[in-house]
């Protein structure tokens, strides 16, 4: 038995067998079709992607998607591909490593974390120039391994047959985080080089509330994982309210992702104490369209019979945006956020 700890970012316990996903490309395999072609039919694929994330009130997925394709857009980078390397499988390659690499390199964990979507868009944009066609089968209770995980990587997955997610790297904010809290999975990440000690079909114990995960674990850490799995299965289904003194009680809850509107019992939990909207605005290139916010709003309302405090756009200090483009400030806690920014920034 091998026990490697790493972050633990989306609750619950599991036990499955390891399935190892490596994303790798093929440099030296020609292209079969040039880069504006592959181009088109790569945005095609996402959209038709992020039409079925919505569907499935997976919107945070589709909005990564959406930031794909403005990636696919963006002339800093398709604008260095010109006639004599449009069939460049080498040449694209090097130009999507670039632009990662230069955000890589900042400080900044967001831009970090943004140079992996540059990195993914490349893989994808490489594989659709070969027509090469990524398919995963996954068994049931598998628990997927990966340096890195995106939508787009998933989005062609049995995700249903996942009950856990371990990561190489990835930060809160990674859309591997996105999409593990979304179904509802037990995801560790940070587990680092450790992850190479991981083999296909392993068997894999992970809490994904400590960040422990042990492979092949011995017969007692199998038996204290099922109980754990019992006891938060026991707590969802037969939480119930009680009365103390003759007074009832009410349980509101708050509100910080998309996927929190999903994961609750609506059944005995009606009423949201706080429903942080900033949550609509972060991991996104740009301000969210009137219709999107419009959107959430009422996915809350049919969620939720009771009453809802909404708070006004918390962004600032630590939850900075790029495209409201902010004023550096001494103290940005004590500065232009909440309601400052709200009433600044009307629209």
């Amino acid at each position: 038995m091998k026990s490697v700890n790493g972050k633990g970012v989306s609750i619950g316990s599991c036990i499955g067998n390891a399935f190892v996903y490596q994303n790798k490309i093929d440099l030296k395999t020609d292209s079969k079709i040039v880069f504006q072609d592959a181009t088109e039919k790569l945005t095609a694929k996402f959209e038709a992607q992020i039409e079925a994330f919505k569907n499935s009130n997976r919107n945070e997925e589709a909005d990564v998607l959406d930031a794909y394709i403005l990636i696919l857009k963006d002339p800093e980078i398709t604008g260095q591909i010109t006639e004599e390397n449009e069939s460049s499988v080498q040449e694209v390659y090097n130009i999507f490593e670039t632009s990662a690499n230069i955000l890589a390199s900042m400080e900044d964990e967001y831009f970090q974390q943004r140079a992996e979507d540059i990195t993914s868009v490349g893989k994808h944009l490489i594989n659709t120039m070969q027509e090469k066609e990524v398919t995963v089968e996954l068994n049931e209770n598998s628990i997927l391994v990966a340096d890195d995980l995106t939508p787009a990587d998933t989005s062609s997955m049995n995700m249903g047959n996942v009950v856990g997610i371990i990561l190489k790297d990835g930060g809160p904010t990674s859309h591997a985080v996105i999409v593990a809290k979304n179904l509802g999975i037990p995801c560790v990440i940070g587990v680092g080089d450790s992850i190479r000690e991981i083999q296909n079909d392993d068997l894999i114990a992970l809490d994904g509330s400590s960040g422990d995960l042990n492979i092949n674990p011995d017969k007692e850490v199998i038996a204290n994982m099922n109980k754990s799995k019992k006891q938060e299965e026991e707590i969802r289904n037969n939480f119930t309210m009680s009365e103390y003194e003759a007074q009832d009680f009410e349980f509101l809850i708050n509100v910080g992702s998309g996927e929190e509107i999903e994961s609750f019992n609506h059944d005995f939990l009606n009423s949201i104490g706080l429903f942080r909207s900033e949550f609509i605005y972060l991991d996104r290139s740009s301000i969210p369209t009137i219709e999107e916010q419009r959107d959430t709003l009422e996915k809350i309302q049919d969620k939720f019979s009771g009453a809802i405090t909404y708070r006004t756009l918390d962004i600032g200090g630590d939850k900075q945006v790029d495209y409201l483009s902010l004023p550096v400030e001494e103290n940005p806690f004590l500065g232009v956020r909440g309601i400052r920014l709200s009433l600044q920034i009307e629209e």
